[in-house]
Order: structure tokens, then C-alpha cells, then sequence
């Protein structure tokens, strides 16, 4: 009996799931060389917070850069696929770094944040 059958499920189905799983680990390969190349600590930290709620604003304050730089590197990364345009002013990562093994820095500009009225919540992605 095919797996298929075993399991109920239609065969274009478990085949597509196949061809997911292929797509992703060389994708994961194919990324983690231009994650390699931010060799800024903070553009790393602005990478790991940038899933798509942060705007540039609060992000240049969690890691100590200027809004026009994290708005350079949103537009970069956009550009190599490595994360995306939400269409509301933000961009959202392709994947986690930690999801790559890659350590992410801490986040330099938690104190300075809160300072400047960016809520806990907010820097803790709540």
C-alpha cells in the first residue's frame, strides 16, 4: 500500500509537502550567507526585531541607529528576498535568526527605548 493511501491523504498533497520541505532547506542554505554578511551587530538586532508591528521609529531606537538607516536596511534586505514589505510602512523577516542558528545580539537600546516612550510591551514584541 502507497503512503498515500496509508494515510488517507491525496498524493499531490504529501508530494507538494515534499517538494515544501526541499524548497526551504535550500532557501535556509541560500540565506544564511547574506545573513553572514551583517557584520553590524545592529543590523542583526533590527533584522531579529523586524517581524512586521515595529515601525523604522521604534526599531532605530531598540538598537541605537537612526531611522533612515534602518529604513536602508529594510529596503536592502527587501531586495535580496531576505524579508518583506508589509505594505503598511514596515518589513517583516523571512525567517528568525535564531531559527538559523545564528546568535542575535542583545537589545542595546532597551533602556534608551523605554526612555523615549516606547513601552515595554512594545520592545518585547507583546
Amino acid at each position: 500500500m502507497s503512503p498515500a493511501k496509508a494515510s488517507g491523504q491525496d498524493p499531490v498533497v504529501i508530494e507538494l509537502r515534499e517538494q515544501t520541505r526541499w524548497l526551504r532547506l535550500l532557501g535556509l542554505q541560500t540565506m544564511k550567507p547574506l545573513i553572514a554578511a551583517m557584520t553590524d551587530p545592529s543590523e542583526r538586532l533590527a533584522y531579529e526585531l523586524s517581524y512586521g508591528e515595529r515601525s523604522s521609529r521604534q526599531i532605530a531606537q531598540l538598537v541605537a541607529r537612526s531611522q533612515t538607516k534602518v529604513v536602508r536596511w529594510w529596503s536592502s534586505w527587501c531586495a535580496t528576498g531576505i524579508a518583506s514589505d508589509t505594505g503598511g510602512g514596515r518589513a517583516r523577516r523571512l525567517v528568525s535568526l535564531r531559527d538559523l542558528g545564528i546568535d542575535v545580539p542583545e537589545k542595546r537600546g532597551l533602556d534608551a527605548g523605554l526612555a523615549n516612550g516606547v513601552s515595554e510591551a512594545a520592545v518585547n514584541g507583546q
